[in-house]
């Protein structure tokens, strides 16, 4: 029987079949990279760290979902991770800098992707308790408090059109068990993990998708 962790990371999967070509793969590496410092990425400096032609890079970003850009065109949010401090979900490293993610799963395939170790910091949004976590290509460590778990939603269920309200809304850290279930309770479709799960269905998803981690800038 597939498991829940299997059917998710698998639904990920088919939603970034996009990125199957290498050629895209280093356009998503570099544009992590870039939006990780905290600063917009332009569209040269992507295609320069990818090793495509620029006219490519652009034709590719203005079709692809999960992008977002400022007046100048540079892309300032890139499926799941973001220079927007707006968001409430922190990713520093010491690689890059402090950039932001759109919820709470981002990071557990984000670091993996980077190749970094990351500090993940939250709230919880029933008790508003803090919690902090790090992140590295081999899984999560210091998760604080111990019981946090996080929710997620089924991506199958999503769009990855207008992934930040369809989706990344539903995946948050939670205190506890308890708070997070009072949680999903309220919002249909979803249901409570542990966080070394949510890392093994991130880790699923960027084998899958991703033929090797980058390195650093």
């Amino acid at each position: 029987m597939t498991s829940i962790v299997e059917s998710t990371s698998d639904a990920f999967v088919a939603g970034l079949d996009y990125l199957r070509d290498p050629r895209h793969q280093r356009v998503a590496l570099a544009t992590y990279e870039l939006i990780a410092t905290g600063k917009p990425a332009r569209v040269d400096r992507i295609a320069e760290g990818a090793g495509v032609d620029i006219e490519e890079v652009e034709e590719w970003m203005s079709d692809w979902p999960a992008v977002f850009r400022d007046e100048d065109g540079a892309i300032t949010g890139f499926f799941g991770l973001s220079v927007n401090d707006g968001f409430a979900h922190r990713f520093d490293t010491d690689e890059y800098g402090r950039a932001w993610t759109w919820c709470t799963y981002d990071p557990l395939f984000i670091a993996k992707v980077l190749g970094v170790t990351a500090r993940v910091s939250s709230n919880c949004p029933v008790t508003g308790t803090p919690v902090t976590l790090t992140v590295t290509p081999e899984g999560v460590r210091d998760l604080d408090p111990p019981t946090a778990v996080m929710s997620m939603l089924p991506p199958d269920r999503a769009s990855f059109r207008d992934l930040i309200t369809t989706l990344c809304h539903f995946i948050w850290l939670f205190e506890t068990a308890e708070a997070a279930e009072s949680w999903t309770a309220q919002n249909p479709g979803t249901f409570v993990i542990s966080v070394d799960e949510g890392f093994e269905i991130g880790r699923r998803m960027t084998d899958q998708v991703f033929d090797s981690p980058s390195s650093p800038l």
